[in-house]
């Protein structure tokens, strides 16, 4: 700010940017103006006195005034330049003399190609100083966690230069849109608003306790497990901020601790991106085939930072490709073919370091000293292991993954530790192929890892064999002999690195190396926690026999726990090899017995003529309606079927439920139907529409027909027929029709069978098995009818109006 002797004040910033690489920590520079105006009077004030001398004219070189600003923000100098924002907060007079300002506002692009994002500024301005600084202490959307310096001086077009800064001052995460300022069309240099940023590789920290992923291609167990250890952590907010899952979206329930959570779904990358612009940790668990593509999609949206690749098996050209990006653009990849990183009592990558068991039992779950790095994921959970028992824990641990371009190397990772104040030695397991531990050797030799490196190169015995041999990953394979394990081990060694003479003298080397940086005071015992007590998943807990849970359901017809489904305890298999039938399977899913075969093929017949019974019986009708009304089957099928009642196809239970009732009290069929007339209930099983005494229906006697032939006794049928020769005495309709055929002659099937008992065979009637039999039968024929409707391509169907009796 300036003195209030100026009634308008326009601040130029330009967002300067610098990346150090990993080999020589030298600034990349780049700028971005901004241009803020700020009027302390006039018509268009957008500056004004809240305390100490307050209104308009107020001065601000006077202890105590407290002003309030609503600055625009312009892509130029010009009050007429294109508005892309607004600066808002306020700048307070906190200097006894009145020569010093503290300012704390947000500068929200509200246009342009950084809409969305903000910055925070925050500092001291000191009006005696020719150029005053103060600084962006974090950002949002591009300008993620960015830190800045800001100089001016004295003037009311205010310009500014560089201010060098030491990375160790970094905060830990780098500005994600380095390369869009660097290609900006407002690149200025030499002026403004200076924000420096470094290289993530360079800086130190991947992660943090804050830090949240976006979880790629929905995995359960994988994810759980990050958010068992957040709460082992006692971290506050889950580590997964979003699910990616192509094609779907809602909510997915998991356990954060004892409380369910939901976390979002998203379709896509994009939408996830946007809808959590916090989360910069991308965790790709999609197959090797698409791996790639939605890795280089994630590593182009702005927000993300780190890539981790599960994968294995992605085409390298394919990899080198995602590599050239991410180092172009200061953003990291783990990977492929890792299981991921983990930073104790941090933030961890899907399955990194297994279950919570392991987890406690390395002490993962607080920090420890000691920063580890690996090409194996394997591996690395025995040395997480190896490294708690010998000293007080890992920091940080990263698998950069077999293959044989790694999205980032294990020198990368060490000179990172190297940054981190919290890291006092490292740990590093190669293994034979390629040359990637020889830029470690490298970085050694040039002094740029000053901590203790305890190192080891697996793979020595691939010397036993005569031909070249693949150790499970694709990158490690026996080669030249630079690529050997001891040439490796060798260089390391040569390079001041510890290296033992075996991997059973590794852990020693990690013990003795530890032991001398307490010695010489470098480590401070870490204190000791408990960790809180993972509440245990119910179907692991019920395994294991800590808990019992009532059952919701019981089933009693089918099972498919085993290697295949079994009906009533026969599998499978034996129901095809043996033959069995439609009425077989039903034998042993509607009555829990395999009955006789002259009960399953009754069972056979009844479905064939019942199946259905023209287009013009209600069930059949409404099918047709509500298929020319283009609905789908079900709708169709189920149109059709809620149709069947006491008036269509739904008498057999009944029919059965009253000849089985007069029949056992020994009533005739005169007593039977008489009783019936009293009571005011039409005899089930007995009248049709069309059929008359002279003239059956043909269903009947073809059942009648099979029971005479196959059942051992007929005695219910044989009391509906003399029950049929009563009522045809009174009217020539009141024939025994199919479904009072169906009722009589099942209950012949059940009581003739001798495989059930009468209070199973009371239980089967009164249920309502036999309806069962028709609705099964029927929805054949209203099936056939949909399809035939769909078939021909028929229309809506509108009843015609002759057809209808319209009355007051």
């Amino acid at each position: 700010m300036a003195p209030s002797s100026f009634s308008s004040f326009l601040f130029t910033g330009a967002l300067f940017l610098v990346a150090y690489s990993l080999s020589k920590l030298q600034p990349k520079k780049t700028n971005l103006t901004i241009y803020v105006h700020d009027y302390l009077s006039g018509p268009d004030a957008s500056a004004i006195s809240v305390a100490g001398k307050t209104g308009a004219n107020s001065d601000v070189l006077q202890f105590g005034t407290l002003i309030v600003v609503d600055d625009v923000v312009t892509e130029g100098p010009g009050v007429d330049s294109k508005a892309i924002g607004r600066a808002q907060g306020m700048y307070i007079n906190s200097a006894l003399d009145g020569k010093g300002l503290h300012l704390v506002f947000s500068v929200v692009f509200t246009e342009g190609e950084f809409k969305g994002s903000s910055l925070e500024i925050q500092g001291a301005d000191l009006f005696s100083l020719k150029e005053r600084e103060f600084s962006v202490v974090s950002g949002t959307g591009y300008f993620s966690f960015t830190v800045c310096v800001y100089k001016c001086p004295l003037r009311s077009e205010i310009s500014a230069s560089l201010v060098r800064v030491s990375p160790t001052d970094f905060i830990e995460r780098a500005l994600p849109t380095a390369p869009r300022l660097i290609n900006g069309k407002n690149r200025v240099p030499d002026s403004g608003l200076h924000c420096f940023t470094a290289n993530k590789m360079a800086t130190g920290q991947l992660f943090s306790r804050n830090t949240q992923a976006l979880f790629y291609n929905y995995k359960q167990l994988p994810i759980q497990r990050m958010l068992d250890f957040d709460f082992l952590c006692g971290r506050e907010i889950p580590s997964v901020a979003g699910i990616i899952n192509p094609g779907a979206e809602g909510f997915q329930k998991l356990f954060f601790g004892q409380e369910e959570i939901a976390i979002p779904v998203h379709s896509s990358i994009d939408a996830a991106c946007s809808a959590h612009p916090t989360a910069d940790v991308f965790i790709n668990f999609a197959s090797f085939r698409s791996a790639a593509a939605s890795s280089m999609a994630a590593l182009k949206q702005p927000t993300i930072r780190v890539v981790a690749i599960i994968a294995e098996g992605v085409p390298e050209s394919d990899t080198k490709q995602l590599i050239a990006y991410a180092r172009s653009n200061n953003k990291v990849v783990i990977g492929p073919a890792t299981v991921g990183g983990i930073q104790a009592g941090a933030f961890k990558i899907g399955d990194t370091a297994g279950t919570i068991d392991n987890i406690i039992q390395c002490k993962l779950f607080r920090p420890g000293s000691v920063g580890f790095v690996s090409k194996s994921g394997g591996m690395s959970n025995e040395l997480y292991n190896t490294i708690a028992r010998v000293t007080d824990g890992i920091y940080e641990g990263i698998a950069i993954g077999g293959d044989v371009f790694p999205g980032s190397t294990l020198s990368d990772h060490v000179l990172r530790f190297n940054n981190i104040p919290q890291v006092k030695m490292m740990v590093v397991l190669g293994e034979l192929g390629g040359q990637d531990e020889y830029s470690l050797v490298e970085a050694l030799k040039q002094g740029k890892v000053q901590k203790p490196v305890v190192a080891w190169v697996s793979g020595t015995c691939a010397r036993l064999f005569k031909s070249e041999v693949q150790f499970g990953h694709a990158g490690a394979k026996s080669g030249g002999e630079l690529e050997s394990a001891q040439a490796k081990n060798q260089a390391l060694r040569g390079a001041g690195a510890v290296v033992p003479t075996s991997f059973e003298a590794f852990e020693d080397a990690i013990k003795e190396t530890f032991e001398k940086l307490v010695d010489e005071g470098k480590i401070s015992p870490v204190s000791e926690v408990k960790p809180p007590q993972i509440p245990e998943d119910l179907n692991f807990a019920l395994k294991s026999g800590k808990v019992r849970a009532p059952t919701h359901i019981i089933s009693t017809i089918s099972d498919d726990r085993g290697e295949e489904p079994c009906y009533s305890g026969v599998p499978m298999s034996t129901i095809v090899e043996r033959g069995y039938g439609v009425g077989d399977v039903i034998s042993l899913l509607w009555f829990k017995r395999s009955l006789p075969r002259y009960c399953t093929q009754f069972i056979e017949i009844c479905i064939m003529l019942c199946a259905d019974h023209g287009p013009c019986v209600s069930g059949a009708h409404n099918t047709i309606v509500t298929a020319r009304a283009g609905k789908d089957l079900v709708s169709s099928l189920v149109s059709g079927l809620l149709t069947i009642g006491p008036r269509f196809g739904g008498a057999i239970d009944d029919a059965a439920r009253y000849f089985k009732d007069a029949y056992d009290r020994g009533l005739s069929a005169y007593e039977f139907v008489e009783s019936m007339k009293k009571k005011g209930i039409r005899v089930p099983g007995i009248g049709h529409r069309i059929k008359r005494g002279d003239n059956r229906d043909k269903r009947v006697e073809l059942l009648q027909k099979y029971a005479h032939t196959h059942f051992p006794s007929v005695k219910y049928m044989e009391y509906a027929v003399q029950v049929e020769t009563y009522t045809l005495s009174k009217a020539n309709n009141l024939v025994l029709n199919v479904d009072g055929a169906i009722g009589s002659l099942f209950l012949d099937l059940l009581a003739g069978s001798g495989m059930f008992s009468k209070q199973e065979i009371d239980e089967i009637v009164e249920i309502g098995y036999l309806n069962g039999l028709f609705v099964l039968a029927r929805s054949i024929g209203l099936i056939g009818h949909t399809f035939d409707q769909k078939r021909l391509k028929q229309p809506l169907y509108r009843h015609p109006w002759e057809d209808v009796l319209y009355t007051k």
